[in-house]
């Protein structure tokens, strides 16, 4: 078994469209009416986890696919061997028969980029 712990996970997903925000309490100007433009989705904001998911698209192109029953389990076969990944919000857990076929995945460049 291997465990990845996305930092700031919520950053890591691109917001489609404009949004913006209230000044945070601690990046106040005088100016009270002043807003953020987000360019990226932060931790709170309601499309924050949709946007975080897209990302997965990712696992889609190294050919881990999606589970029929939990979007969130992910399973990759390669002949005998088997990859089951289950990704939590900010946590991805992988068990495989394999622990070279775990490495492999997980010092992709592409997995990295999640």
């Amino acid at each position: 078994m291997f465990q990845i712990d996305v930092n700031n996970v919520f950053l890591n997903g691109f917001l489609e469209g404009i949004v913006y925000m209230v000044q945070p309490l601690s990046f106040e100007v005088k100016d009270k009416t002043l807003v953020c433009k987000l360019n990226k989705a932060i931790c709170g904001l309601k499309q924050a986890t949709r946007q975080w998911f897209h990302r997965q698209q990712t696992l889609h192109q190294l050919g881990i696919i999606s589970h029929t029953y939990d979007s969130s389990l992910f399973v990759y076969r390669k002949q005998l061997q088997v990859v089951y990944s289950l990704v939590y919000v900010d946590n991805i857990v992988i068990a495989s028969n394999s622990p070279e076929l775990i490495h492999s995945i997980t010092s992709n460049s592409m997995l990295l980029s999640l």
